[in-house]
């Protein structure tokens, strides 16, 4: 994983959904939150019941999730995955099926970032729900 300097934020991910809309000055205050890394074709993420204490906001590339029940899904840029809950157990494998980059931020640095720049915030509860266990078991009809 390359990790890239956060006051370097490439202008090309404006075009993302929750970015959109937002001035220059609140995508730095959102991306202050976090940590922009380069993440290679085929590493996983998120382990099967391993803690997940990260959001993982997919700026560009692909990653498959596998639920509990095997079942696949893609997503990508401006989906979120991880957990917005600090400590959370996982029951899926969220793996890169081809080079990403994404805006990695602790649970509670993403609460930060939607408070301090509330249409950032309205434009994450708008979009996809994030990828978690629990979003899948809610998709499938089981609660978490």
């Amino acid at each position: 994983m390359r990790h890239i300097p956060a006051h370097a934020y490439p202008i090309e991910f404006r075009s993302i959904e929750c970015f959109r809309d937002l001035s220059v000055a609140d995508v730095r205050r959102v991306w202050g939150h976090g940590e922009h890394v380069q993440i290679p074709e085929g590493w996983s993420l998120i382990w099967e019941t391993g803690p997940v204490d990260n959001v993982y906001l997919v700026l560009q590339g692909s990653l498959t999730l596998t639920s509990g029940q095997g079942e696949e899904s893609r997503w990508g840029a401006g989906d979120l995955v991880g957990s917005t809950d600090e400590g959370v157990s996982q029951m899926m494998i969220v793996t890169t099926t081809s080079a990403v980059e994404a805006l990695i931020m602790p649970a509670a640095a993403f609460h930060a970032a939607c408070a301090e720049v509330p249409a950032f915030g309205a434009a994450m509860r708008a979009g996809r729900p994030a990828a978690t266990a629990r979003s899948s078991d809610e998709r499938h009809g089981q609660s978490g």
